[in-house]
């Protein structure tokens, strides 16, 4: 419910932002969110942690799916989409098998602790490739309008 009344006021406050650093703090938001669910006792500990990773939710929701279709070449936005979508049904699958399986053998904390770094991680990554997505491309321009040496190759 939290994602479907604010999304619709983040995007329009996120564009603002480099979209590849709103997805890393969003997955930053979204894994600690998920890690302090392993170290919440009462309910309003478990409502904080959701509310978390709800932020992140909201940050990512969008974003992502504009980055992809930002990236795509010209006609093939339906690919990359399908790829996207597809990518995120592979890590459902595999974290519904990982996830318990740390559970039961390594502890509900180190599921907890473990959910942060890999957070932590994806948005340190996020950040270092950030710069590369803020350089000018010619990938979607058309070749009349090209002013480098790609436009031989047109």
């Amino acid at each position: 419910m939290g994602i479907v009344c604010l999304q619709p006021f983040a995007s329009r406050l996120l564009a603002r932002f480099a979209p590849l650093r709103v997805l890393g703090v969003s997955w930053l938001f979204v894994g600690t969110g998920m890690g302090l669910v392993g170290f919440a006792h009462t309910t309003t500990e478990f409502a904080l942690a959701a509310v978390v990773w709800t932020v992140g939710e909201v940050g990512a929701g969008g974003v992502a799916a504009g980055l992809v279709a930002n990236l795509a070449p010209t006609g093939a936005h339906g690919r990359y989409q399908a790829l996207y979508g597809w990518s995120q049904a592979v890590a459902k699958v595999i974290a519904g098998a990982v996830g318990p399986a740390v559970y039961v053998t390594a502890g509900p904390a180190a599921l907890s602790i473990g959910c942060v770094v890999v957070a932590l991680g994806c948005c340190v990554t996020a950040f270092r490739v950030a710069p590369a997505f803020h350089r000018p491309s010619s990938r979607n321009i058309p070749c009349a309008d090209r002013q480098d040496a790609r436009r031989a190759a047109c």
